[in-house]
């Protein structure tokens, strides 16, 4: 518990430590990919492939669609929300493995999602039917990549469109 309101009667909560974080990340990662066991085999070999550098970013945004596609749309119709898409993302990177964060704050916002491979950085930002262009100028403007000035991978600026109306990955662009 990590704070009540009282007047609101509303409870945070958070995780007490990363194994129990991992753990419901993994929960959630098994849950939603339980639709179309394929779909989450699709994705882990398209990310070990990625991590490998046997593969590139495209071809794993690509699982990644088919992925947030085989989720149930009584599932997602609830929860239209761009935080809802990030959760799951997020949830997904941690379920197969991946060095990931989400929500690390900068001096001027916070990144969605960033991932660390071996070789380089990818920081992810999501939309609910937006703008690439924006989304984009939002992580040069914001100077999202100097989270990470200190590390002498490079770092990638990947923008994400998810659309309402399909619920899939729609749409990326990067730099």
């Amino acid at each position: 518990l990590k704070s009540f309101d009282a007047r609101n009667d509303k409870y945070s909560i958070g995780f007490p430590n990363k194994e129990v974080r991992d753990g419901f990340a993994l929960s959630l990662y098994k849950y939603y990919s339980q639709t179309q066991s394929r779909s989450k085999y699709l994705v882990s070999n398209a990310f070990d492939r990625l991590r490998n550098g046997d593969s590139d970013m495209e071809q794993f945004l690509d699982a990644v669609g088919r992925w947030y596609h085989s989720i149930p749309y009584t599932v997602t119709d609830r929860n239209q929300t761009g935080q809802f898409y990030q959760a799951l993302l997020y949830s997904l990177l941690r379920g197969i493995g991946a060095d990931v964060s989400a929500e690390q704050q900068t001096s001027d916002g916070r990144l969605d999602i960033a991932i660390r491979l071996p070789k380089e950085i990818y920081i992810l930002e999501l939309k609910l039917d937006g703008d690439l262009d924006s989304a984009m100028r939002q992580m040069r403007d914001k100077r999202y990549a100097d989270a990470f000035a200190g590390d002498p991978r490079p770092v990638h600026l990947v923008a994400l469109n998810i659309s309402r109306q399909s619920r899939t990955l729609d749409g990326y662009q990067m730099e």
